[in-house]
């Protein structure tokens, strides 16, 4: 009886450890599989960020990084270095859809031609796909929106690929007496005669213009499309008064002694940032949109230089990217606040990069 006693309990241990031994496997075995699935999922986020860097590589210049994000298919072995005159200045990822193991993007941009008066709002349609693990561009196209320019003294648009054009504004549209700008200004009426348009630049969506008239000083403006009158205007084969289509000018401000070099609008519209040269010096200046009030920036006072140049180099969820550098180079080991810098724009605190 004791014998058998033994034996039966021996039999339970085995089962026991055998039990065990194989719930482990499984257990490895499930854990194993959906670390494996979890590899080959495709995670919109992840192709997101490969759209960002492309737009941000491309913003930069740096078409060798933009080469790197291209499927096999795509990538070119000799890359050229672009010598047009249109700059890409900003853009926003306007929709995304993940379509199986594909993500799709439209993603809308704003140029401008850094030799003359015109800029243009074009959309991307971008898909993403994962290429032996690694997430690539595979395919990219470009889709004429807007363009605005510069005709004999007045501002005109192109919708599309339409050969007609309309009248945005002419001079007799401009406000003739403006407030000062500067501190202590604001009840001095300034006349507001200047001659000559020079930059002009249009938003992501191609519903808002910023432009520039200069003549030593410098009167920047900003003025809204009135969407459906160009609706209206498309639908009509002759008109006898050609009217403007732009409405609701908003003055962001007057520079004296100071030339607008170009103008960027952030991703939300909310703001827009202009890169001025003011008195010999670069340095960003950043309004909201609706109102035209300026948002204070000054990081070379609030950093205490003195004689440095202060360049935008792009807006990016809620923060406007700067570098600030000395006016001569040969200084810039000689203070570790030069370089990179990102301002919150709900904040206004500035961190270096």
């Amino acid at each position: 009886m004791k014998r058998a006693i033994i034996f039966f309990l021996l039999i339970c241990n085995i089962m026991i450890i055998s039990c065990t031994s194989s719930s482990k496997e499984k257990y490895d075995d499930v854990k194993q599989t959906v670390e494996e699935e979890k590899m080959h999922d495709f995670q919109l986020k992840i192709a997101e960020n490969i759209v960002d860097n492309y737009f941000l590589f491309l913003l930069n210049d740096n078409y060798d990084k933009v080469n790197e994000l291209y499927t096999t298919e795509i990538k070119v072995d000799d890359i050229k270095k672009n010598d047009s005159n249109m700059k890409l200045r900003g853009y926003t990822i306007d929709e995304m859809n993940e379509v199986g193991k594909t993500a799709e993007f439209q993603v809308k941009v704003s140029y401008n031609d850094t030799t003359k008066s015109f800029a243009m709002a074009n959309e991307f349609k971008i898909k993403v796909i994962k290429e032996e693990g690694m997430y690539r561009i595979s395919e990219v196209n470009e889709i004429p929106h807007r363009e605005v320019f510069l005709e004999n003294q007045t501002i005109r648009l192109r919708d599309k690929t339409a050969a007609k054009t309309y009248l945005v504004i002419d001079n007799s549209g401009i406000p003739k007496y403006i407030s000062g700008a500067e501190k202590g200004e604001k009840y001095n009426k300034i006349e507001n005669n200047l001659k000559h348009y020079k930059s002009l630049n249009i938003n992501y969506k191609g519903d808002k213009i910023c432009f520039s008239k200069e003549e030593g000083n410098c009167y920047l403006a900003m003025i809204d499309i009135n969407e459906v009158m160009l609706i209206e205007k498309e639908k009509q084969e002759f008109s006898a008064k050609e009217l403007p289509i732009g409405e609701n000018i908003v003055t962001l401000d007057y520079i004296k002694e100071g030339k607008v070099d170009y103008c960027v609008f952030s991703e939300d519209n909310r703001f827009v940032a202009a890169q001025i040269v003011e008195k010999g010096l670069e340095r960003v200046k950043i309004y909201n949109s609706s109102s035209g009030e300026e948002v204070p920036v000054e990081i070379e006072e609030k950093l205490n230089l003195i004689d440095v140049n202060v360049s935008f180099k792009s807006f990016h969820k809620g923060v406007v990217n700067l570098e600030v550098l000395p006016v001569d180079m040969k200084n810039l080991n000689k203070s570790n606040l030069y370089g990179l810098w990102k301002l919150e724009l709900e904040t206004s605190k500035f961190h270096k990069i």
